[in-house]
């Protein structure tokens, strides 16, 4: 069967992009992609929810996200917060369920008000009107210069009707200058924290253990600013009042008087939903000298999470000056968006409108985006006339000479033609075709020299089609984004040059995922002589590394100490670091002390890949340690089936067989073992057998797109 993949159309990245404005011309669109959720300083609550998951528990997940603070219980903490949790320019509506009191601001008694009674409070002038009513009658009422506190009496919280939440504590109703009228409920810091609706109860306990620990600071550093009417809002924190949250609860209550400290002083703990891949700077956002824990980082951890990218929004140029001109902003008839240099945070810090009528200059934090309703200022913009243009192959396999159908459709519909560019490798791009619109589709045949890596793209007219590569990779149709290739030092060029595993001119450092099996509380099996799997497993491990890395391959351990790890744990890793191989290291066990051999395992139905590497490692592991032939066999290990990438489980030897366990506790004899499979893996990497069916892969242009 074939397989399709529609690309749709992408275009090259402005950082400039005016547009000259004549009553003909037709409609520009800007179309705005960007990624992340929230400002993104600080934690990513979604990266944070990941190392959860990962088994980092909130001291680790902390110091990741905040370089160089202390994370420990400290005494003196305030025991309570005021938390605005709404203002209204009508009134306030409260209700219980027993009899509450209503007192104003001296603590002078003013009502009780009756279990299924309403009381209201309005702020109109420089008085505050009291209403109490049942069953839609007004029952009574009252005139107050003072602002007033709700306290719940015998009843177990309070109602605020207008949000329909209930809250513990006490609540003030009170103006802070303006019409508007504040509910603001003060309560226990701990009840305040087990009432924070930030993130579900599904989430995994660390990292709730984690946001409560980042939350208690926040508020900590608030309370001691000593603010005149609240401590702090609804827009800084997500307090919900009362909730059905065992977990959480537990969380606050575990982490109890923990908070995160920098010389002593607890920090600004910012926190957002998503960083986008890349953690703000303070500075990025709010200008100032900013803190030095609030710093711009990369953060892989949030990569691949919901609203980890976002887009395309698209705006016509009209809606813009609309947009622009209700936020203040008077340039004359809008041209053009010039965004400032961005930092190692990938976010824009000003982005300047231009106009007929001049130019202005505003944030892209709080003003720009905010305006646009996107969803963070990681954001990139695009002009075009909004025309879109697809890409798409149709092929059975890929073979030398074997035809390939491309193909694609324009919109809205153009007269003209779409011409099909595509290059090799680094080569530089080549028209393979130019074909005549058909209506608003195009389509072409086209034959290859030989089954390799090709990229193609289609242009009509000024409309680009997103690129779109065809390769000989394995089955799996994956997108991802084009990446800029780095200039390499001289000496990085000359150290690769000197590697021995597979550097050839234009090729990646390999990626090897060693993993050392059980550890921590698995013990695996253990010798005649006490000796543990795990220990001998690890010590294989450490030594391959070493050979491995002076080879030129990137080596990434699940393990380098004794340490327990789930798994599901050690696929994960190997996933995140986008592996090419996965190398698990065992010894066997037997009942029958006089056993002894080498067996090599890839999983059932393995590709050659795995099914190679197997027979390769097997074959070095035989010359070298001279044990019997227990075969390159197949099992459904767990980390070789969930594994996508070519994975192989290692039995040298028997650990239960007392000459063998000798031979174990020996350097040399680690060394021999840890040198026979790294031979293997070098000779299975230096095969060139790499072409399987066909893959299709989708990637934007250009490269200097957000990835």
């Amino acid at each position: 069967m074939a397989i399709i993949l529609s690309l749709v159309f992408t275009y090259a990245f402005l950082a400039v992009i005016f547009t000259a404005v004549s009553p003909a011309q037709a409609e520009t669109y800007y179309t705005f992609t960007g990624g992340g959720h929230g400002h993104g300083a600080g934690m990513s609550m979604a990266g944070v929810s990941r190392l959860a998951k990962a088994g980092r528990d909130y001291p680790k997940i902390i110091k990741y996200y905040y370089k160089g603070v202390s994370v420990g219980r400290k005494g003196g903490l305030p025991s309570q917060i005021r938390a605005a949790v709404h203002s209204t320019k009508g009134s306030l509506s409260f209700s219980a369920d027993n009899h509450f009191r209503v007192y104003n601001t001296r603590n002078r008694y003013q009502r009780t008000v009756n279990k299924g009674d309403i009381f209201s409070v309005r702020f109109t002038g420089s008085r505050y009107n009291l209403r109490v009513t049942r069953k839609g009658k007004t029952i009574w009422y009252k005139t107050s210069p003072l602002s007033l506190i709700i306290k719940p009496w015998k009843a177990s919280y309070l109602k605020l009707r207008n949000k329909n939440r209930r809250y513990k504590g006490n609540i003030y109703a009170r103006s802070t200058g303006t019409s508007a009228i504040w509910a603001i409920n003060k309560l226990p810091l701990s009840t305040y924290l087990k009432g924070l609706g930030e993130e579900p109860e599904s989430w995994p306990i660390k990292g709730l253990r984690t946001l409560a620990v980042a939350s208690r600071t926040y508020a900590v550093q608030k309370i001691q600013k000593k603010s005149a009417h609240y401590d702090i809002n609804q827009s800084q924190q997500f307090y919900v009042g009362i909730r059905k949250a065992p977990r959480m609860a537990y969380a606050v209550n575990s982490t109890r008087k923990a908070i995160i400290t920098y010389k002593g002083k607890p920090i600004i703990a910012a926190y957002s939903a998503n960083s986008g891949g890349y953690v703000a700077d303070f500075r990025t956002l709010w200008g100032g000298k900013g803190y030095p824990y609030l710093r711009a980082r990369k953060d892989t951890w949030s990569r691949g999470t919901k609203n980890y990218r976002w887009g395309p929004i698209k705006f016509s140029r009209a809606r813009l000056q609309s947009i622009f001109k209700k936020n203040g902003v008077n340039v004359g008839t809008f041209t053009g968006l010039r965004f400032s240099k961005r930092g190692s945070d990938r976010r824009p810090k000003k982005v300047t409108i231009v106009g007929s009528g001049g130019s202005k200059t505003v944030w892209a934090h709080g003003q720009f985006s905010s305006w646009l309703g996107l969803k963070s200022s990681l954001m990139y913009v695009r002009k075009g006339d909004g025309s879109t243009l697809s890409i798409n192959a149709s092929t059975k396999r890929l073979r030398p000479r074997q035809p390939i159908s491309i193909y694609g459709k324009v919109r809205p519909s153009k007269s003209g033609t779409a011409v099909i560019r595509y290059k090799k490798g680094r080569s530089k791009w080549r028209t393979a075709k130019r074909v005549k619109l058909v209506g608003d589709v195009y389509r072409a045949k086209i034959r290859l020299n030989s089954a390799a890596r090709y990229v193609f793209s289609a242009k009509v007219g000024s409309t680009n089609s997103r690129n779109m590569i065809i390769t000989a990779a394995g089955k799996a149709v994956k997108v991802r984004r084009a990446k800029k290739a780095r200039k390499k030092s001289s000496a990085k060029k000359n150290k690769s040059r000197k590697s021995s595993l597979i550097r050839k001119a234009g090729t990646r450092a390999p990626i090897i995922v060693l993993d050392p099996g059980h550890g921590g509380r698995q013990a695996g099996a253990i010798g005649p002589n006490r000796l543990a799997e795990k220990t001998v497993n690890l010590r294989v491990a450490l030594r391959l590394r070493r050979y491995l890395r002076a080879a030129g391959a990137k080596v990434v351990m699940t393990r380098t100490r004794d340490k327990t790890l789930s798994l599901a744990a050690r696929v994960r890793i190997a996933k995140r670091a986008k592996a090419n191989r996965f190398i698990s290291i065992h010894h066997n066990s037997s009942r029958n002390r006089r056993v002894n051999g080498t067996e090599t395992y890839a999983k059932r139905g393995a590709n050659y890949r795995s099914r190679h590497l197997a027979r390769k490692v097997q074959n070095n592991l035989l010359k070298s340690l001279r044990l019997s032939n227990r075969g390159s066999r197949r099992a459904n290990f767990y980390v070789l089936r969930k594994n996508s990438i070519s994975a192989i489980l290692t039995e040298a030897s028997f650990i239960s067989n007392r000459t063998q366990a000798s031979r174990l506790r020996r350097a040399s004899y680690i060394d021999r073992e840890a040198r026979a499979i790294y031979n293997g893996i070098r000779q299975h990497m230096s095969l060139r057998r790499l072409y399987s069916p066909l893959g299709i892969q989708g990637t934007n242009a250009p490269a200097n797109e957000i990835h």
